[in-house]
């Protein structure tokens, strides 16, 4: 086999090996639990804060591969002992490896959308907004409860 048939069949291979790989798939059940959002304080809109919410079984259940984004229909509170008070919606894509959580008070007016990077099972980085007051933002990272 000659040189440059050589050299092609390998860049072949190798486009077609680097296309095909999607890395390492996560466990949708690696994320259910509790979990707490540590909020950074922002000037004019809120001090430090804490969001408690949790990401049940059925949640989980709901994934496919297929349709790598991971439903969340879960609650949150602003106490530990209290996660399940007001509605969280949102979904996690573990193809995309990004999420939106949108932390309800009156769904849709009052709100906080949490969107970011899924670091990894244990941890959720980005940013949470205010819905009722678009230029209240600020960072917030979530991780969960062991």
């Amino acid at each position: 086999m000659s040189a440059k048939r050589t050299a092609i069949l390998l860049v072949i291979i190798l486009s077609i090996a680097c296309s095909s790989s999607t890395g390492p798939a996560l466990d949708p059940y690696s994320f259910v639990g509790e979990w707490t959002l540590l909020i950074d304080s922002t000037s004019d809109c809120w001090p430090s804060t804490v969001f408690y919410f949790t990401i049940g079984a059925e949640d989980a259940d709901g994934y496919s591969a297929t349709a790598p984004a991971m439903n969340i229909g879960s609650g949150w509170g602003l106490a530990a002992d209290d996660a399940d008070h007001y509605p969280l919606i949102g979904h996690l894509d573990l193809a995309d490896m990004d999420f939106v959580l949108n932390f309800w008070l009156q769904a849709p007016t009052i709100g906080f959308p949490f969107t970011g990077i899924l670091e990894s099972p244990e941890l959720l980085s980005g940013r949470i907004e205010s819905k009722s007051v678009p230029t209240c933002m600020s960072e917030a990272a979530a991780s969960q409860n062991h």
